[in-house]
Order: structure tokens, then C-alpha cells, then sequence
């Protein structure tokens, strides 16, 4: 264990350690901003109320487009419970995806480990003012969306 650890601190050294504010510099507009303020109230409260299993995680620019398939826009989160991850992801084309998977909790074999888009939201802004609507054109509120994806993962 001593070996690994000095290895580790070798790694550390030689790897390379750029300045925090460059390019790495979220570029969220205020769309995945408001959802997440909401997610954080939810989850707050959730915890307050006993749920302890929900957490709550920002996502890095950089780490979006690995695992799904689109420009990121800027930042994302995930909201996690003790059976599902909620994944809010803002594209470039001024979209915010909303994928859901269910965690495969030791279980070995067949079974569905895919994710599943959960929405599929378009927003506008003007002056800071955010706009979201559905698939049908239809304008949501950030709570209702928020709620919504709360309740999915937690059920």
C-alpha cells in the first residue's frame, strides 16, 4: 500500500495542473442555473424531511459529451437517490436533456442498465427571463420540471 501511495503522489506531481480560470470555464446560461437552484431546494427539503439517500452533484462542462452525445452548453447535474440518477444536461442548440437511469444494485445479468431520456425541454431568454417548454410548445415552469424529475427518481 506504501508503494501505491508513493506512486500516486509521483503521478500527482508530474501531471499537469493548468490554471483554474481557463478554458474549463462553465459557459450555463441562466436555464440550467434556475433548475438547479430548484433541485437544490428540493433536495434540501427532501433532506430535511428525513430523505438522506438524495444527493445532489454539478456536473463539469467537459465531462457532458463524454457520456452523451451532443455540444454541451455549459455545466450539468444529476440528482442521485438509493434507485435512480436524474441527469439534467443543457446542449449547445438551447436545449435541456433530462436523462434518467435506474442503479443496478448488485444485480448481475439481464436487465435494463440503459438510460432513458425522461424530457426533452426547449427555453428561451431574454434579459435574463427564462422561458421552458415541452415537446407540444407548451411553456413549464422550472418547479413543475424540477418536481417532476424529483418524483421519478424517487419512486
Amino acid at each position: 500500500m506504501d508503494k501505491f501511495t508513493e506512486e500516486i503522489k509521483k503521478l500527482s506531481d508530474n501531471v499537469y495542473k493548468p490554471d483554474i480560470n481557463t478554458e474549463s470555464k462553465s459557459i450555463n446560461s441562466h436555464a440550467i442555473e434556475s433548475l438547479f437552484e430548484y433541485a437544490e431546494k428540493g433536495v434540501n427539503t427532501l433532506k430535511s424531511n428525513g430523505i438522506t439517500s438524495i444527493k445532489l452533484h454539478k456536473l463539469p462542462v467537459d465531462l457532458v459529451p463524454l457520456f452523451f452525445h451532443f455540444d454541451s452548453g455549459g455545466e450539468g447535474f444529476v440528482i442521485s437517490t438509493a434507485k435512480r440518477f436524474a441527469f439534467f444536461m443543457q446542449s449547445s442548440d438551447k436545449k435541456i436533456f433530462i436523462y434518467g437511469r435506474v442503479k443496478k444494485l448488485g444485480i448481475q445479468g439481464p436487465g435494463n442498465d440503459k438510460m432513458q431520456q425522461l424530457f426533452n425541454i426547449d427555453f428561451t431568454e431574454n434579459n435574463g427571463n427564462v422561458t421552458y417548454y415541452d415537446s407540444t410548445n407548451k411553456e413549464l415552469k422550472a418547479d413543475e420540471i424540477v418536481l417532476l424529475a424529483l418524483n421519478w427518481s424517487l419512486n
